[in-house]
C-alpha cells in the first residue's frame, strides 16, 4: 500500500503545485483544469474553468495530489494536519525548509535536536504545515 496526500486549494492549487515541485526537486505531472477535461465543454464559467481539477507532482517514487475547489463555498484553509518529510542530509532539508517557508511563517526553526541533525516547522504561503527531519 502507498499514501499520499491530496491537498485541496481555493483557487491556488497550480501555483501551491509549481512550488512544491521546486522545493522537493519534483516534476509536474497530470495538471488538468476544469474546463480541460472531458466533456465538459460550456458546463463551467470561466472563472471555475479555469481552476485546477488535479495535478500532481512526482519526487522520489512519491506524490503529492491537489486540486482546487469550483469557489462555490467559503473555503475553511489547512487546518490540522502538518506534511512530515524526512531528509537524507541537512543540506537538503535547509533548502526545501527555505523554499517551503518564503512568504509563509516559520513555527519552528530547522535546528539539532535529541533526534535527528535538524528538525523544524513551518507552514507554506498556502497554508499547509510541514514537519521536516534530517537524519
Amino acid at each position: 500500500m502507498k499514501m499520499c496526500p491530496y491537498l485541496t486549494f481555493d483557487g491556488t492549487a497550480r501555483d501551491a503545485l509549481t512550488l512544491y515541485a521546486r522545493a522537493l526537486g519534483g516534476e509536474l505531472a497530470e495538471v488538468q483544469r476544469f474546463d480541460e477535461m472531458p466533456e465538459s465543454e460550456g458546463k463551467f464559467p470561466p472563472e471555475v474553468g479555469a481552476r485546477l481539477a488535479h495535478g500532481q507532482v512526482r519526487f522520489g517514487g512519491q506524490v503529492i495530489m491537489v486540486s482546487d475547489t469550483m469557489g462555490n463555498d467559503p473555503f475553511p484553509g489547512h487546518h490540522g494536519f502538518n506534511i512530515q518529510t524526512i531528509w537524507n542530509t541537512l543540506e537538503e532539508a535547509k533548502t526545501a525548509f527555505e523554499i517551503l517557508s518564503e512568504g509563509g511563517e516559520v513555527i519552528m526553526p530547522l535546528a539539532p535536536t535529541f533526534w535527528a541533525s535538524a528538525f523544524g516547522i513551518c507552514r507554506d504561503r498556502f497554508g499547509v504545515g510541514w514537519m521536516f527531519n534530517s537524519d
